[in-house]
């Protein structure tokens, strides 16, 4: 009996650590680099809707992973939790991340509209 508990708790283990490297994404900004040059140096309306194009392809990117998350989420909510102990963890964690990720895509296009805006006094 006690070997069962040992491989199920070693099953379980195994099945979350590779749970959380599924959701657990890094929330990724522009290049920074790039964009604090580009920053640094905007000077044009040009160089603002560069920098305002950036930030727009970030956030749709941003999108795409939310959508990413909110897909695991639901196949872990379809998941039989007598296989999977921690389904409904997992997908709580996944729609976390989800929001996350269009929280930060939210932030991205509103500071494509400020370089837009900006863009509009050259």
């Amino acid at each position: 009996m006690k070997k069962i508990n040992r491989k199920i708790t070693v099953i379980t283990i195994s099945a979350l650590a590779l749970m959380v490297s599924a959701c657990n994404d890094a929330v990724t900004q522009p290049n920074q680099t790039q964009l604090n040059v580009g920053v640094d140096q905007a000077n044009s309306r040009t160089d603002h809707e560069n920098i305002a194009l950036s930030y727009e392809q970030e956030a749709a990117e941003l999108l795409k992973k939310a959508e990413k998350h909110e897909r695991l989420a639901s196949q872990y909510e379809r998941t039989d939790n007598s296989k999977m102990v921690f389904g409904t963890d997992a997908a709580r964690h996944c729609r976390s991340i989800a929001k996350k990720y269009r929280e930060a895509a939210a932030e991205n296009t509103e500071l494509a509209k400020l370089h837009r805006k900006q863009a509009e006094k050259y």
